[in-house]
């Protein structure tokens, strides 16, 4: 559990920074 909250956290940090869109999806995945 914690590698997949870590794994979607650092996810949404990174994909946030060049899609911002996906920061809307960052509570479940990373998939915009």
């Amino acid at each position: 559990m914690r590698l997949f909250f870590l794994l979607v956290l650092v996810c949404c940090l990174v994909l946030s920074r060049f899609w911002r869109l996906c920061s809307c999806v960052c509570v479940r995945s990373c998939v915009c």
